[in-house]
């Protein structure tokens, strides 16, 4: 597999099949190497099921070996349009659109486009086909060769265990997006989802804590009307509005330092001399500056 070359270009803005080219799919070469990668597990859960003579496994294995996806109504409508890279037996990459899936009890077929990019250059956009059906009592297989009849085979469209199925052989084929201008529609409307979550949740909390504020004030009247110890409402807008919130969670926090007899005896005279003192104590005041 060939790494990303140092001046390739992002695959950002490319908006269709058509967009798409070499420094893309060389950027998406790990999906290659994935791909190397799990057919290699493949392999080994094969041997495994084959050693173990467990017969469910060995076919469930053998079914899974090189194949790229099976023939049902959910990957007809999976992979209709969606669009493939791929890399040749003989080394070269491309992409593929695939434009109709046929899956029938008496037919299995594909049509599709590729682009093949050899030594650099984007060859020409070519449709091609393939198609099985069963014959004299048996299903036929279809051998895709990307680069010519005399090239090794690159992919197969096959019947396995009663399944229709595309499968790898020597090339190497991996979903890439199905409509990239589609998914770049998706994620936009993921945005907008998780701002309008995160609007709701700011509501929400924001909600919360005025409930919290008006439950803590009418018990904050009641406190005041038993001790007799109501205080004036002060003018300062600011400290108006903020009075409510900084003494519900700051001032039980000031009431609970150990410093408080300091904060109290050092800010006591300074909010007798103001007149601020008929409505803060020392508590609110130092409550109000951590605020």
């Amino acid at each position: 597999m060939s790494a990303l070359s140092a001046n390739a270009q992002s695959c950002e803005g490319q908006t269709s099949y058509d967009d798409i080219n070499l420094n893309c799919i060389k950027e998406n070469d790990e999906l290659f190497e994935a791909l190397v990668k799990k057919e290699v597990e493949r392999d080994k859960a094969l041997k495994n099921a084959i050693k173990e003579e467990k017969e469910k496994d060995r076919k469930r294995a053998e079914l899974a070996k090189n194949l790229i996806f099976l023939f049902s109504d959910e990957t007809v409508k999976k992979n209709t349009g969606r669009v493939f890279l791929y890399q040749t037996a003989a080394g070269n990459y491309g992409k593929m659109l695939i434009s109709s899936i046929t899956n029938a009890n008496n037919q299995c077929s594909l049509s599709f486009d590729l682009m093949t990019y050899i030594n650099g250059k984007a060859g020409k956009r070519v449709t091609r086909s393939a198609s099985i059906m069963p014959l004299g009592g048996s299903w036929q297989q279809d051998i895709i060769n990307i680069e010519g009849a005399n090239t090794k085979s690159d992919f197969v469209l096959k019947r396995e265990y009663g399944l229709c199925a595309l499968k790898r052989q020597d090339g190497y084929l991996v979903p890439y997006k199905k409509f990239i201008k589609e998914e770049e529609n998706q994620n936009i409307i993921l945005v907008y989802a998780a701002l309008f979550f995160i609007g709701l949740a700011v509501f929400l909390i924001t909600r919360t804590i005025f409930q919290d504020d008006e439950k803590y004030r009418a018990q904050e009247k009641l406190e005041d009307a038993e001790i007799d110890e109501k205080r004036n409402v002060p003018n300062d807008i600011v400290l108006k509005y903020s009075r409510p919130f900084f003494r519900r969670y700051f001032t039980p926090i000031v009431n609970g330092m150990k410093s408080r007899r300091k904060i109290r005896e050092k800010y006591k005279r300074r909010l007798a001399s103001s007149g601020m003192n008929k409505f803060l104590t020392p508590e609110d005041f130092y409550a109000f500056k951590l605020f």
